[in-house]
Protein backbone atom coordinates (compact mmCIF):
# COMPACT_ATOMS: atom_id res chain seq x y z
CA UNK A 1 0.00 0.00 0.00
CA UNK A 2 3.09 1.97 0.07
CA UNK A 3 2.67 3.09 3.57
CA UNK A 4 5.66 2.66 6.42
CA UNK A 5 5.26 0.25 8.75
CA UNK A 6 6.48 0.24 12.74
CA UNK A 7 6.56 -2.06 15.28
CA UNK A 8 4.53 -1.38 18.42
CA UNK A 9 4.75 -2.80 21.39
CA UNK A 10 2.24 -2.88 24.46
CA UNK A 11 1.83 -4.92 27.77
CA UNK A 12 -0.80 -7.19 27.20
CA UNK A 13 -3.74 -5.76 29.60
CA UNK A 14 -4.93 -9.44 31.32
CA UNK A 15 -1.66 -11.01 30.91
CA UNK A 16 1.15 -8.76 31.66
CA UNK A 17 3.19 -10.08 29.01
CA UNK A 18 4.88 -7.63 25.71
CA UNK A 19 3.09 -8.14 22.33
CA UNK A 20 4.64 -6.64 19.57
CA UNK A 21 2.01 -6.45 16.37
CA UNK A 22 3.31 -4.96 12.82
CA UNK A 23 1.27 -1.63 12.01
CA UNK A 24 1.28 0.70 8.66
CA UNK A 25 1.16 4.19 10.01
CA UNK A 26 1.11 7.94 8.25
CA UNK A 27 4.13 9.85 9.60
CA UNK A 28 3.25 13.35 10.67
CA UNK A 29 5.60 15.72 12.26
CA UNK A 30 7.49 13.43 14.33
CA UNK A 31 4.38 11.90 15.62
CA UNK A 32 2.94 8.14 14.04
CA UNK A 33 -0.39 8.07 13.26
CA UNK A 34 -2.13 4.16 13.21
CA UNK A 35 -5.90 2.75 12.28
CA UNK A 36 -7.42 0.75 14.87
CA UNK A 37 -8.91 -1.88 12.23
CA UNK A 38 -9.50 -5.23 12.85
CA UNK A 39 -10.08 -6.36 9.24
CA UNK A 40 -13.51 -5.60 8.92
CA UNK A 41 -13.90 -7.86 12.42
CA UNK A 42 -16.66 -4.80 14.72
CA UNK A 43 -14.45 -5.63 17.56
CA UNK A 44 -11.76 -3.14 18.19
CA UNK A 45 -7.89 -5.24 17.89
CA UNK A 46 -6.36 -6.14 20.87
CA UNK A 47 -3.43 -3.91 20.73
CA UNK A 48 -6.03 -1.01 20.85
CA UNK A 49 -7.32 -2.23 23.91
CA UNK A 50 -3.92 -2.81 25.03
CA UNK A 51 -3.15 0.51 25.12
CA UNK A 52 -6.59 2.09 26.27
CA UNK A 53 -6.01 0.03 29.39
CA UNK A 54 -1.93 1.47 29.43
CA UNK A 55 -1.11 4.48 26.87
CA UNK A 56 2.84 3.61 27.37
CA UNK A 57 4.09 1.45 24.71
CA UNK A 58 7.23 1.06 22.38
CA UNK A 59 7.89 1.64 18.71
CA UNK A 60 10.44 0.71 16.79
CA UNK A 61 10.82 2.52 13.58
CA UNK A 62 13.54 1.55 11.25
CA UNK A 63 15.58 -0.01 13.39
CA UNK A 64 14.98 2.77 16.14
CA UNK A 65 13.12 2.50 19.25
CA UNK A 66 11.25 5.10 20.84
CA UNK A 67 8.74 5.22 23.78
CA UNK A 68 5.94 6.57 23.47
CA UNK A 69 2.78 7.59 24.91
CA UNK A 70 -0.58 6.74 22.99
CA UNK A 71 -3.97 8.93 22.66
CA UNK A 72 -6.90 8.96 20.89
CA UNK A 73 -7.12 11.47 18.08
CA UNK A 74 -9.35 13.83 19.28
CA UNK A 75 -11.15 17.50 18.15
CA UNK A 76 -10.57 17.29 14.28
CA UNK A 77 -8.13 14.99 13.72
CA UNK A 78 -9.96 11.91 13.15
CA UNK A 79 -11.30 14.05 10.18
CA UNK A 80 -8.57 14.89 8.89
CA UNK A 81 -6.64 11.16 9.36
CA UNK A 82 -10.16 9.76 7.66
CA UNK A 83 -9.05 11.76 4.82
CA UNK A 84 -5.43 10.72 4.55
CA UNK A 85 -6.82 6.65 4.85
CA UNK A 86 -9.46 7.45 2.20
CA UNK A 87 -11.21 4.82 4.48
CA UNK A 88 -14.12 5.98 6.92
CA UNK A 89 -15.24 4.70 9.76
CA UNK A 90 -11.35 3.50 10.70
CA UNK A 91 -10.50 4.44 14.59
CA UNK A 92 -7.82 6.46 14.47
CA UNK A 93 -4.94 6.77 17.29
CA UNK A 94 -2.25 9.42 17.60
CA UNK A 95 0.97 7.91 18.93
CA UNK A 96 2.83 11.13 20.37
CA UNK A 97 6.84 10.12 20.57
CA UNK A 98 7.92 11.24 24.08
Amino acid sequence: MGLPVLLLTTKGRKSGLLRTKALMYIPRDKDCVVFASNLGDPHHPLWWLNLEADPNALVEVRGTRYNVHARQAEGEEPEDYEKLSKRPGFMCLLVIKR
